[in-house]
């Protein structure tokens, strides 16, 4: 099964932030790996009550079905499964999930199946990367339906208290303010609360 523990560093960028940053890693915008995002949860929610989420994701290269679950403070359990691109399109098209064997493994164990799950929203992804002593620099670039915003993550195989050192060690040496980062799934769930009201 493809699992893996992820251990990540998450922070708001102002614009002005973004672009900065950008300049000083020589990253291009236009280069930028475009990502579609579509997120999938049971009509009750009960991904989002067991803290999990569940994300397809598709790019010109590449479609990607990954289960989220949390492992602690900044760690995430990931299990994924590799689509060719065309059953990638295929799910974004007709929005039913149809594939993803790893994924559903997990999820029978919790009671819920693939056909149990529907979509709750999607948005998209600019996303640049920049490697990093011991990590991956990450810089994306979100367009939620109503508002867009832009974000760190530094990606690290370091030990959680060395990674955070080095996060806010990172923080420092740009100037960037601590600002929390709310998962993308909770910012997409935003956007759309702020289409209901």
């Amino acid at each position: 099964m493809s699992q893996a523990v992820e251990t990540e560093f998450k922070n708001i960028l102002s614009q002005s932030e973004y672009e900065t940053l950008l300049t000083t890693y020589n990253l291009d915008p236009a280069s930028a790996n475009v990502q579609q995002n579509l997120y999938f949860d049971t009509p009750d929610h009960l991904l989002k009550h067991l803290g999990m989420g569940l994300r397809l994701r598709v790019t010109d290269t590449y479609a990607h079905l990954t289960l989220k679950e949390q492992a602690g403070d900044y760690r995430m359990i990931e299990t994924t499964d590799h689509l060719n691109r065309e059953e990638g399109l295929h799910i974004l098209e007709t929005k039913i999930l149809t594939a993803g064997q790893n994924v559903d493994t997990v999820l029978q164990k919790r009671g819920i199946h693939l056909k149990d799950l529907q979509v709750i929203g999607s948005f998209v992804t600019r996303r640049l990367e920049s490697p990093m002593n011991h990590a991956t620099l990450v810089f994306d670039a979100c367009t939620f339906k109503h508002f867009n915003d832009y974000e760190l993550e530094i990606e690290t195989d370091l030990p959680v208290d060395d990674g955070l050192t080095q996060f806010k060690a990172f923080l420092t040496e740009h100037h960037i303010p601590r600002r929390p980062s709310l998962h993308k799934i909770q910012r997409m769930q935003m956007d759309q609360a702020m289409y209901d009201l």
